[in-house]
Formats: C-alpha cells, structure tokens, sequence
C-alpha cells in the first residue's frame, strides 16, 4: 500500500503567520478522492473530525490542524498552522469620569474627558454627545455640551483633555391665580343709596308702598350683585419635577477624519 505521508503534505493558504486582518484559510492535497479533516480547537484531528469542505475563515490567533485520507492510503500526519490575527486597535480612546450631581447642580456637574492616542495617532478630534439609556420613563434628561473645549488637538504621544459639562433641572413650582371678574362692586351701595332718596321724597301715607317696592327692588340688585360679584380668587399649583432621579448613560463619540471612536460615561441625578 502507498503510504500518503511519502506522496504528499496538506497544504495552507494563506501560509501560517502574524496578519493584521481576518484570514480566509483553504486547505489542500494533490491526491484525487482525499477527504481533510481538520480543528480549530487545539485537539488532534482524527476521522471523526469536522470534514473540510470550504475555506476557513479565521478571526482571531487560531490554530488550524488537518489530516488527510484516502482509499488505499494510510491517514496523513497532522499538519498545523498558527494564524496570529494582530487586529488593528483603536486609533484613540475615550474615558471620563462619572458624574453625580442633584437636579439643577451648577458645581460638580462637569465630566473631564480623556482622549490617549494609540499608535502614534495625531491630529485634530471632535467631539460629540449624546444620553444613550435613562431611567424609565424620565423627565427633563440631562442637557450635554463640551462648549470651547472641543475640538481636542493630540500633538503627541500624550493625552488630552475636554469637559463636558451636564446641565439638569431643579423641581420648582409656580403659583397661578385666577383674576377677578370687573363690575358689580357697586351694586349694594348704589340700591342703598337710591333707596334712602327714594324714601325721603315720598309723601308718609304713600311711604309703606314705596318701601315695598324698594325692598322688591334691592332684591333683584342684590342677586344681580351676588351673580356679577368677583369670582373668588384661587391658586392652582403647577410643578415641574426637575430632571428624574437615576441612572443616565452617555455615549461620547470622538471623529477625526474617516476614525470614529466612542465611550462611555454614567451620570448619576440623585
């Protein structure tokens, strides 16, 4: 019997080695009817192994093991090959400091921002902001801004930094009340008078008549005054309940050129 290990070695490509991206790896032999087998796992592969039936597509540091076999061949030995996937790293990174304030705080509220350069990464970095996650069903979010201090210049291998300053709500509340309704304040004194003059220019025999009459009349001004009298004043509390207490998660996003990088940070309104 011809032995496979004589005739032939399972070939890779790309070959082993360090890349900086993904790798789409084929497996190979020149003999006709040869099935592979092959891991990713570390273990030896045997005939029980996965069956190679496509390339293998590697993402990370991975090592890709494989025999071969064939009718009337004895198995291949393991061939190996280590694919270091070196990935790129971020450009920069993007941290703060958490931040815990009470509604309406203007001390205490700003979050230093720190933007470190990865592989000798220079230039200019905008800046944006934005609250990603809040508390169920939250009022009056916080309101984010890095004023001046945006863009920030890395010059070197050291990092810079921004502020970003967080502006909340306090609670207050606001007092409205309802205006008087004009006229009928001169009403009752007005029949009052009238009356009086009214009774003093009557003849005495006629004066129990002009008396009644009287009555039935300051009657019907005093009802129009009650109904044209102001309306009783009444205030109506109305609150605002301030920025709601919780947990804010903020998303900065920095963008230089075609790199954009994000972080996070976490405001807490007590």
């Amino acid at each position: 019997t011809f032995s496979l290990d004589d005739a032939l070695t399972i070939s890779f490509s790309p070959a082993e080695g360090t890349y900086a991206s993904a790798q789409i790896v084929s497996l190979s032999d020149a003999t006709s009817g040869t099935t592979i087998y092959y891991t990713t796992n570390g273990t030896t592969p045997t005939t029980a192994s996965a069956v190679y039936a496509g390339p293998i597509a590697v993402a990370s540091t991975e090592t890709v093991q494989a025999i071969a076999a064939a009718s009337g061949y004895n198995n291949s030995a393991v061939a190996t090959a280590v694919y270091t996937i070196g990935l790129p790293g971020p450009a920069f990174t993007i941290d703060g400091t958490a931040v815990t304030l009470a509604p309406g705080a203007v001390t205490g509220n700003a979050s230093t921002i720190t933007i470190t350069p990865n592989g000798g990464f220079t230039g200019a970095v905008g800046l944006s902001v934005a609250v990603t996650a809040s508390p169920f069903g939250a009022q009056n979010t916080p309101i984010l801004s890095f004023g001046s201090t945006s863009p920030v210049e890395i010059t070197g291998a050291g990092a810079a930094t921004a502020t970003l300053t967080v502006f909340t709500t306090s609670n207050s509340s606001a007092a409205l009340k309802y205006p008087a309704r004009p006229g009928g304040r001169g009403y009752i004194p007005g029949a009052a008078a009238l009356a009086c003059l009214l009774l003093c220019c009557v003849p005495a025999r006629r004066r129990w008549r002009t008396m009644l009459g009287m009555g039935s009349l300051f009657a019907v001004l005093a009802g129009g005054a009650v109904a044209c009298a102001p309306s009783i004043t009444r205030n109506v509390i109305i609150a605002n309940p301030g920025t709601t207490a919780g947990v804010y998660t903020v998303t900065v996003t920095g963008i230089s050129g075609a790199t954009l990088e994000k972080g996070t940070i976490t405001v807490t309104v007590q």
